[in-house]
This record gives C-alpha cells, structure tokens and sequence, in this order.
C-alpha cells in the first residue's frame, strides 16, 4: 500500500578519524520505491551536508556497493548504481553502512526497522521524498570548523553575555532591547554580578500592549512584548498572540512555546486554561474541546469581581457577548426572545470580595521592599481594607504600575477559568 513506509535508522559512527559516541542519529522514512541515491540524499540533509562535491556510497550486507557510477574509473561487478537501485531490496531488521566523502570518512551504521510504518498517520501527508522523522544527538561539521571563519589556529571569539544579546530582536529575549542592566543602588551579592533583568513593564508599555491587542495588530502586539516578561501580562496579551498564532507568526510562536511552561508553573486561576489554548494554538498540544464564544473577557472580569455574591447576579448571552440583569423583566423591563434557552446563556455570580484581598495578601508577598510590605499588610487588617492598601501604595509610582498589572492579570484569569468551568472559552478574532 502506498502510505507502507520505511524506516531506516542511520547512526553517524564517526569521521576525521574520531569515533562519537554517543551516536548522533536520524531516523528516516523512506517508500520502498524511493532509491538509494534519494536515501542519500535525505540523510546528507539529515546531518547538515552542503557540500555535496563529495563522493559517498553504500555498502550492503552482500558485500556489493551502491555507488553512483560517474565515481568510479571502471565500474565492477560489485557496484550497483544509486540512481537506479530501489530501497525495495531491503528487508527488515537489515544493516548496512553509509559513507560520506571516504577521504574524511564519515561513515554511518543505517538499520532498517522491524515493521514498516503508515506515513500518513506519522506525518500527517504523503511525502514526495525521504524524510527524518525523529532523531538525537549534535550533529559535528564535516570540516571539523566551530565557527564560520575558524582557521584551526586561532581561539574562539568571546560569546555575547547575555547569550542573545547580539541577535535581532525577533524573538522573545533576542536583542540589546530586551536587556537592561541591574539598577544602581547596594552592592550586590557575588552571584548576581552581571545579572541582566528584562524590561520593566511601564504604564507606556501596557498602553501600548492594551492598544495594540484591542485592535488585534499582531506586529504591535509582539512590539509590545519584545525585552519584556509576557507571563506578567499573559492573559492581557492572550487575544493579541492568539490572532498572531492563527496567522502561523513565527515569533507568536515562540511565545506561546515559552508561555505555556511558564504559566504551568505559575499555577494561577486560568493559567492551565491559557496554556492549554496556547499549546493547540503552537501545535504543540492538543484541542482544548472548549467552544469559542463572543464574550469578552473584561466585562466579564468586572462583573464577577464587582458586588456581592448576594446580590449581584448576570447573565451573559454566549452568541453576543452582551449582558443582561438575571431579572432582566424587573430591571430592563424586557426579557430577549432566547431568554428560556439555557444553552445560549452563562449565569454570572460575583465571587465577592474574598478573591480581591487575597490578591493583596499575595501581591504584599512579592515586594522587595521590607517595610512597605509590613504598612501594607497592616493596612488589610480590618475593614477598609481596600481602600487603605491603594492609600499606602499609590504613592509608590512603581509598585503602583505593578500591583494594576498584577490584579487585572488575576481578574482576567478568573474570568478564563470560569468560562473554562463551563466548557467555553473567549473567542479569538
């Protein structure tokens, strides 16, 4: 059947006279039409080959060679030609070896495997060439050089510190951008000397992040990222990555790749949720099952922070994204026409007040500063305890920033863990 591939595992033994182990390895799927010089060829790409001047051949385990004829002065009778020989010879479980430029002698141990395998299940289509589909280990030059302009005399050149620092910043941490040095103040302790911290989230940069995912501009959005930490402001960013990973952006990617680790780790209210978009969204896990609904992650922040658990409650329709009172006939004096369907509609319950002092208790524990930490967390104690804490910490410009940021990323979790709950998820777009 044609989608009944082949595997050959190929080991690089070694060259240049050095033998490696471990064996650095390919594992590549091969139609058993395919030939041996497409072999060849697919393991040269494998192992980062561009220099293709060089002879290579195959020998098999019946003593003849696979060679490609125009190396050979007088072809023998122990050659067959790589252009015509096809991969249907082999059998399972049979070794055979590979060599690449036989002057340096990269010689390489290829086994075929035991079963043959579905390539369509494996690779998700059907290939019109050999293929790696798995491999381990560092792959060495062929020329044995560490650096572009290595002459085998010199030493190597000095490696940029931070190790990103000389990049374009294309990436999340790539770049001059995305480093600032440690602030003037105390000495430090010994191991923190040359420590290199991100970019300080300012009301500026949450402006312009806020702006620029409202408005779904996916190069403003991961503008606004670059040089600083995106899991501080993850689920403030989410919509923005999101737009940007549908539109397969590579450095969207390298985000979400970064976020969804992070955000594990993390373990806030919604953050698995988050992750597990993120990862479908990177393809790097699966569906989440969740189903995408118009509403919008803010409002629904507000009203499940705002009032009591008594007396605030809504009820938002899932098609719109609008709210409406739960006793919508008393207060708006109507009622939709779906108001009966239940599966059109989420009901809303404020959580009260405990989430939001819990937030101040936790935000207290980050501070670096002893003694305000110590006035703020006198300042919670008791009733008015809101209204003493932004008191004590409004003065503090900095800590100020951070705190709004730090509560509006815990409101906007909550809002997504609650959507979760319920098998939905805020829709992207």
């Amino acid at each position: 059947m044609a989608r009944a591939w082949l595997t050959v595992k190929v080991e690089l033994v070694g060259g240049r006279g050095e033998f490696l182990w471990p064996r650095p390895a390919r594992v590549i799927a091969v139609k058993p039409s395919h030939t041996f010089r497409e072999l060849a060829e697919a393991i040269n790409d494998a192992f980062a080959r561009w220099d293709r001047t060089h002879p290579h051949l195959f020998a098999l385990e019946d003593g003849q060679q696979v060679v490609a004829r125009g190396w050979l002065d007088e072809p023998i009778d122990a050659t067959l030609d790589e252009i015509t020989e096809r991969l249907d010879r082999l059998s399972p479980d049979e070794r055979f070896a590979f060599v690449f430029d036989p002057g340096d002698d990269w010689t390489h141990l290829c086994t075929v495997g035991p079963r043959k395998i579905d390539i369509v299940e494996v690779v998700g289509e059907t290939p019109n060439r050999p293929i790696p589909i798995e491999g381990w280990g560092e792959i060495p030059d062929p020329y044995g050089r560490r650096w572009e302009h290595d002459d085998g005399n010199d030493p190597p050149p000095p490696p940029p510190d931070p190790p990103t620092l000389d990049l374009p910043p294309l990436m999340p941490g790539w770049g001059e951008e995305a480093f600032t040095a440690v602030p003037s103040g105390p000495p430090l302790p010994s191991e923190t000397v040359g420590l290199w911290r991100p970019l300080a989230w300012t009301e500026e940069a949450l402006r312009n992040l806020r702006g620029a995912v409202a408005r779904r501009e996916t190069p403003a959005v991961l503008s606004a990222l670059v040089g600083r930490d995106p899991v501080e402001v993850a689920h403030l960013a989410a919509p923005g990555l999101l737009v940007a990973l549908a539109d397969h952006d590579v450095s969207a990617r390298g985000y979400a790749v970064l976020l969804v680790d992070e955000l594990r780790e993390r373990w806030w209210d919604g953050d698995h949720a988050l992750a597990d978009e993120l990862a479908a969204a990177a393809g790097t896990g699966e569906p989440t099952g969740l189903q995408g609904v118009a509403v919008d992650l803010d409002e629904l922040a507000t009203h499940l922070a705002s009032g009591s658990p008594e007396t605030e409650s809504f009820r938002v329709h899932l098609p719109t994204g609008r709210f409406w009172p739960s006793d919508a006939l008393l207060v708006a004096g109507e009622e939709p026409d779906d108001w009966e369907d239940d599966d059109r509609w989420l009901e809303v319950r404020s959580a009260g007040s405990a989430d939001g002092w819990h937030d101040m208790s936790d935000f207290i524990g980050t501070l670096e500063d002893g003694e305000l930490g110590e006035r703020l967390d006198d300042a919670i104690r008791g009733r008015g305890a809101f209204r003493r804490f932004g008191d004590r910490l409004r003065p503090h410009e900095d800590e100020w920033t951070r705190w709004r940021r730090f509560k509006d990323e815990r409101d906007l979790g909550r809002a997504r863990a609650y959507l979760a709950a319920a098998g939905y998820r805020p829709e992207v777009g």
